[in-house]
């Protein structure tokens, strides 16, 4: 695993909060910069990492602001592959519905504690 892997595993993981990433790639917030550097990597990701994120934003490790801004970095990145299972193609459809939803607050409103907790309802049906 690369050192570029390793970071996107752990702002993933919440480990590393996305300002850190830009700061530790010495990279700007670009969204155009951020696809072309990760493009390459193939991390998969599942609803049981949503959920885990949604419980540290729960639990008040995370803000709504952090949470907005690590499900569009989600999003922006090429680096996360939601089918690595070989589930059929539109089985994370839903997944991914809820991540846009997350990173977009002013369109779908702000993050609550009462929405995550229905995301993770949804995202436990998976």
């Amino acid at each position: 695993m690369n050192n570029l892997e390793e970071k996107c595993k752990k702002v993933l993981s919440g480990e590393l909060n996305v300002d850190e990433f830009f700061k530790d790639c010495h990279t700007r917030r670009s969204i155009q910069e951020l696809y072309s550097l990760t493009s390459d990597l193939d991390i998969p990701i599942t609803p049981e990492d949503v959920i885990s994120y949604l419980n540290a934003f729960i639990n008040d490790k995370k803000s709504a602001e952090e949470a907005a801004e690590w499900a569009l970095f989600i999003i922006m990145s090429g680096a996360y592959n939601r089918n690595s299972d070989n589930k059929p193609e539109d089985y994370y459809d839903h997944m991914g519905f809820i991540i846009e939803q997350m990173s977009c607050p002013a369109i779908d409103g702000v993050l609550t504690k009462e929405r995550a907790r229905g995301y993770i309802a949804e995202l436990k049906k998976l």
